[in-house]
Formats: C-alpha cells, structure tokens, sequence
C-alpha cells in the first residue's frame, strides 16, 4: 500500500504490482525468483515502484515527476499499452 499515492487498500496495491509484473516494468536483479523492483501507474498517472524487502514483502512509494527514472517508466508504460 502506498499512502502518498492514495493506495489504501492491499487488493489495489496488489492488482498494481500485477500489472506492473504483465507488463514487464520490472528491474533485471532477481531475488529468489522476484524481482528486485517493479514498477506500475496508477489510473490517475502516478508513477510507483515497488522494493522488495529482505523477507519477501514489497513496499512501494511515488516517484516524483521530473524525476529521471520517473520519466523513464512513465514512457515505458505508455509505449506497452
């Protein structure tokens, strides 16, 4: 869940990070068969990565607009549409 994003709800967190995992935004280190990151937008066009912890869990937070990488997934994720 992400409060910054507006993301209260783990079913919505979760449905993001599938998303995000169909979609192929996610970074190329692996842990344990997950990746390390994966990132999502929201239906209102934040733009979120998630990082997975040291026990399986993943945390996610908004990156910022102007943000290099920000921009990056944002094209990404209009391109695979």
């Amino acid at each position: 869940m992400c409060d910054a994003a507006g993301i209260f709800r783990r079913k919505d967190a979760q449905e993001l990070l599938r998303k995000g995992l169909k979609r192929g935004a996610v970074s190329e280190k692996f842990v344990d068969g997950w990746p390390k990151n994966i990132w999502a937008i929201t239906d209102d066009g934040a733009v979120l990565e998630a990082q997975r912890d040291a026990v399986g869990s993943y945390h996610g937070y908004p990156l910022p607009p102007g943000d290099l990488f920000h921009d990056a997934v944002f094209k990404f994720w209009n391109l695979e549409q």
